[in-house]
């Protein structure tokens, strides 16, 4: 047995709340996230302002699905999250949200209010999983994989039959890599080809939603390089293994362990055809620049919970009397919560940003 919710009812409660609705109809940003699949954890339990928002979509399922496994009481699936909560387990976390900023076209300050809104506050929040992609014009997804070295693999990268022009690289640590043809996906006729990898981290090592905004990305599609082939001898062994093979990791993988070492001594292997790296942190910068405001924003959040501490403390009985509030301030635009109500007081404070 487990709680879900009536999918056209969800959507019209949600659709009546003005910052759900203006993410959905918003028009199209300059820079998209180079981040979709994003999976937080929390043990914190879903806010009262979101439990009345969908309240009225509820239903009882008795059937449970293999998605959820029967570990938590609720399931709510929309276009902007995925959220199970309620866990049945005292070692799995309360709550589970995944989020696609990439294909809903969210910006980092959007994600934190979702979060907010779902949650009460982003504070506790810890990213687990997560997809990190770009999109390349100068090579198709078969010249792609035949330059693109990954290493821990368990085995050969697969390419499905049904499918010729994806690729899958299996990776230890529960990382996969992604190659395939977005051109033919979107349904455009041009070439575009996205490289796609999946980060899984354990709970231990796990940032919150702030550092993983916020700090440098050292670890971008780690243990991927795209080797220029071009630049190796046609006499070498593993040149000839590449033009017989599918891809350069068939062929790395055949070769010996002293062959190996020598192969990443090539300056084909450090001089990349095209520096997969440099441009998923540029896009990375790009999208966070849709949200000049995100690091005033966590300041803010950050003294509001701290004001709000000092208010509390100001009701108790005491010999000093208290300062006098004058009148609420709403930052507009940062906030869908009420707990984020900043007040005047003695502190300069930024007034309102439109």
């Amino acid at each position: 047995m487990q709680t879900r919710f009536n999918q056209t009812k969800l959507n019209k409660q949600l659709m009546s709340h003005p910052t759900l609705s203006k993410i959905v109809h918003k028009s199209a940003i300059r820079a998209r996230s180079p981040y979709d699949g994003v999976i937080l954890y929390s043990n914190d339990v879903v806010s009262k302002e979101f439990w009345d928002l969908v309240k009225p979509a509820l239903f009882i399922n008795y059937s449970v699905s293999a998605k959820d496994n029967g570990h938590y009481r609720y399931l709510l699936d929309h276009q902007l999250f995925v959220i199970k909560w309620g866990s049945k387990y005292i070692n799995l976390p309360n709550t589970i949200i995944e989020i696609n900023p990439h294909t809903n076209l969210l910006t980092p300050i959007e994600m934190l209010d979702l979060v907010s809104l779902i949650l009460g506050d982003y504070k506790n929040v810890k990213v687990g999983v997560w997809d990190e992609q770009i999109d390349i014009t100068e090579y198709n997804s078969h010249e792609v994989a035949r330059r693109l070295w990954a290493s821990h693999l368990r085995e050969d990268p697969y390419n499905p039959p049904q499918s010729n022009s994806t690729y899958y690289y299996n990776q230890r640590s529960g990382s996969q890599t992604k190659v395939y043809n977005k051109a033919k996906e979107l349904g455009v006729n041009q070439q575009l080809t996205r490289i796609e990898k999946k980060h899984k981290v354990p709970p231990k090592n796990r940032k919150t939603l702030e550092q993983f905004l916020l700090d440098e990305r050292a670890d971008v599609f780690k243990h991927l390089r795209m080797v220029d082939i071009d630049q190796l001898d046609g006499r070498l062994k593993v040149k000839k293994l590449i033009n017989s093979e599918k891809t350069l990791m068939h062929a790395y993988r055949t070769l010996s362990s002293a062959e190996k070492k020598r192969f990443k001594r090539y300056p084909a292997y450090f001089n990349q055809c095209i520096d997969i790296h440099c441009i998923l942190k540029s896009n990375i910068e790009d999208w966070l620049l849709t949200s000049r405001l995100l690091r005033l924003k966590l300041i803010v959040d950050q003294l509001s919970d701290t004001w709000k501490l000092s208010e509390r403390v100001m009701l108790v009985k005491q010999k000093v009397f208290p300062i006098p509030i004058k009148k609420k301030i709403h930052l507009l635009g940062w906030s869908i919560n009420n707990r984020d109500v900043l007040y005047q007081c003695s502190t300069s404070v930024p007034i309102e940003f439109a």
